[in-house]
Formats: structure tokens, C-alpha cells, sequence
């Protein structure tokens, strides 16, 4: 087995940018491990993962997950494969 060093290159870095993607889900067991398969996939950490059921009756959960120093392309991919999750209703991508 080998380790693998994920290195971040700042956000500032010219074509790298910062993206927090807004998600409304399915609030199961194992959505929250589902929506961060993408970005593991292609070597991504987070910098935040925010999930919360408070509003409504507690069937659907909100999670925004925020990436930084990533290229469009990969920014993109993360989007497509967060939108091809079952029981994901909507995804929101802010690029800053």
C-alpha cells in the first residue's frame, strides 16, 4: 500500500479558484459519504463540509461543501458528479 501526498495550491494561484457547491439531498445515512466520493476521486479535500436536516420535517438535508485552488475543469467535474448522485434535488456552484 503507498501513501499519496495531496498538496493544495492556493486559490490566488492564476487559473486555481475557490467554489462552494450548495446542495439540497435525500437526508439518509449515507448521502454525506455519496457527495464526497467526487472529490475524492479526484483528489480533492474540502475546506468545509456543512450538513444540516433543521429545516422542514427533516427528510431533506442542505450541505454545502467548499473546495479552494482547483482548476474550472475540475470544478466542473466535481459539479457533474455531485449532480449524478441519487437522491441529490439540486446543486448550486458559486465560483469565486
Amino acid at each position: 500500500m503507498s501513501a499519496r501526498l495531496l498538496t493544495r495550491a492556493p486559490a490566488s494561484v492564476p487559473g486555481r479558484v475557490k467554489v462552494i457547491y450548495f446542495v439540497d439531498a435525500d437526508a439518509d445515512f449515507g448521502m454525506l459519504p455519496r457527495l464526497l466520493l467526487p472529490l475524492a476521486k479526484l483528489g480533492v479535500a474540502p475546506v468545509r463540509v456543512h450538513a444540516s436536516t433543521e429545516n422542514g420535517d427533516g427528510a431533506e438535508m442542505r450541505i454545502d461543501l467548499r473546495i479552494a485552488g482547483v482548476t474550472q475543469r475540475t470544478a466542473h467535474l466535481i459539479d457533474k458528479g455531485l449532480r449524478g448522485i441519487v437522491g441529490v434535488h439540486s446543486v448550486i456552484a458559486l465560483v469565486e
